[in-house]
């Protein structure tokens, strides 16, 4: 048997303090306390209750017990020191007693501190993941919404970093690759472009060339063709002469537009601005057709207020309402309207000229202004060149404005819709009256708050 000094056991056994109301005590194995935070239950046999009963027989336990004051007791006890240390006659034990209250105070307290404690900690580790994500996902990201901001102002060496090892990398790798070969395409369009650009201006050099050369043995065919006609009394010759002269006018007057148009696409062509009437320019065109309307029936309605002033090329703005004028007298049926209006729109001035007559498609609207089409191809033979209308574009693209046209369907008349700079006394005009109504307003409304009163 091993003896064994247990006054360090027994110091630090009194030298603990559980709260306000528990305490640590061992007991040996007659029951004996020998150890005690207060000293006068030293050497106290205490009745061997339920909790002494098992820890001196190796049972390990948690119980509670009402003691003498009524208070509840939370009873805990684990054997110590068993009898191949000590003796043969059993455990020595540890207890330790505190009341209940304190007890479950300080679960509630704990509890309490982790409800608290918990959420924080979930918070921070919240924190944590964003800002591991802040650096290994939306910095790349940015360095990409700066690439793609990079490469739409036409920076096309801007080259994105990005060693992730991810998507986010292989992403990178990517945006890299097209702005490699947008750089490429870019380059290849710009050549491209230059090509095409060199082409259409050796086009429009060979159809002006063209059109010279062909005007000029034009010229004296048609001067000479009428003399004969009018030599030749034999109506069969007349009725040749008549197919010579339709095909030689319609010749003359395809390599006039052709011309023409050539002279509108060349950047040398420049055009006079002047301030005119628009009234005016539409009753000079009116006049000059009006042998033609009156052999087809059409009639004239001109709508134009007798102020409206227009920044133009006054040749070219006759030319442009000619065109128009004749294709709806072209295009009706032997009688109609054409109806002529215009509306004043800040610094420019709507001009619109509508007609009675066959109509439109979509899809012919879709190719009236292309060079050299025809939406009547019935009429094809000498009726229209099929410039005209890409004239008038023409035209108003080179005053800064823009031109379409509608039309409801095949039999309910086509609008042809253009914009041309107004001219400056008109946009007087337009200030004065605003203004001017503006005065009238302010007069009325106070001769109405005068009657009231």
């Amino acid at each position: 048997m091993v003896k064994i000094d247990l006054k360090h056991i027994w110091k630090i056994a009194d030298d603990i303090t559980i709260g306000k109301t528990g305490f640590v005590y061992i007991i040996n194995n007659q029951s004996k306390i020998i150890s005690h935070p207060n000293k006068e239950y030293l050497s106290v046999i205490i009745p061997q209750s339920n909790e002494v009963s098992k820890v001196l027989k190796n049972f390990t336990g948690t119980t509670n017990y009402n003691n003498r004051f009524g208070e509840q007791i939370i009873c805990s006890y684990i054997p110590i020191l068993g009898e191949t240390i000590y003796n043969n006659n059993g455990y020595w034990g540890v207890i330790v007693n505190q009341q209940s209250d304190e007890v479950f105070k300080m679960v509630f307290s704990f509890q309490r501190h982790l409800i608290i404690i918990t959420p924080m900690i979930i918070i921070g580790i919240i924190i944590g993941i964003s800002l591991f994500f802040s650096r290994s996902i939306i910095t790349p990201i940015k360095k990409l919404e700066d690439g793609m901001g990079a490469v739409s102002s036409g920076n096309l060496d801007y080259h994105v970093n990005i060693k992730s090892g991810d998507e986010i990398e292989y992403l990178a790798s990517s945006f890299n690759k097209m702005t490699d070969d947008l750089k490429s395409l870019n380059s290849k369009v710009q050549q491209r472009t230059t090509e095409v650009e060199k082409l259409l201006l050796q086009k429009d050099e060979f159809i002006g060339q063209l059109g010279h050369d062909l005007k000029n043995p034009l010229n004296p065919i048609v001067n000479l063709l009428p003399v004969l006609e009018e030599r030749e009394h034999d109506p069969e010759t007349k009725k040749i002469f008549e197919v010579v002269n339709r095909n030689v006018e319609y010749m003359r007057n395809l390599v006039v537009k052709t011309v023409e148009l050539a002279r509108l696409n060349s950047p040398n062509t420049e055009l006079t601005m002047n301030e005119t009437n628009l009234l005016d320019e539409v009753n000079n065109v009116v006049e000059k057709n009006k042998i033609a309307l009156e052999e087809n029936n059409m009639e004239i309605d001109n709508n134009i207020d007798e102020n409206i002033m227009i920044k133009a090329d006054k040749l070219r703005i006759e030319e442009l309402f000619d065109n128009l004028i004749i294709n709806a007298i072209k295009y009706s049926k032997d009688i109609g309207t054409i109806t002529i209006d215009a509306k004043e729109d800040k610094d420019f001035v709507t001009v619109s000229v509508k007609d009675t007559g066959i109509g439109m498609t979509e899809e012919q609207l879709s190719h009236i202004f292309d060079e050299f089409y025809k939406a009547d191809e019935a009429r094809h033979d000498f009726d229209s060149s099929g410039l005209g209308l890409p004239i008038c574009k023409r035209i108003i693209e080179r005053h800064g404005g823009k031109i379409w046209a509608e039309s409801s369907g095949e039999g309910k008349g086509t609008t042809f819709y253009f914009t041309i700079p107004a001219g400056s006394e008109t946009i007087i005009g337009d200030i004065e009256g605003k203004i001017d109504k503006l005065q009238k307003d302010t007069q009325k409304r106070d001769d109405e708050n005068w009657i009231r009163k």
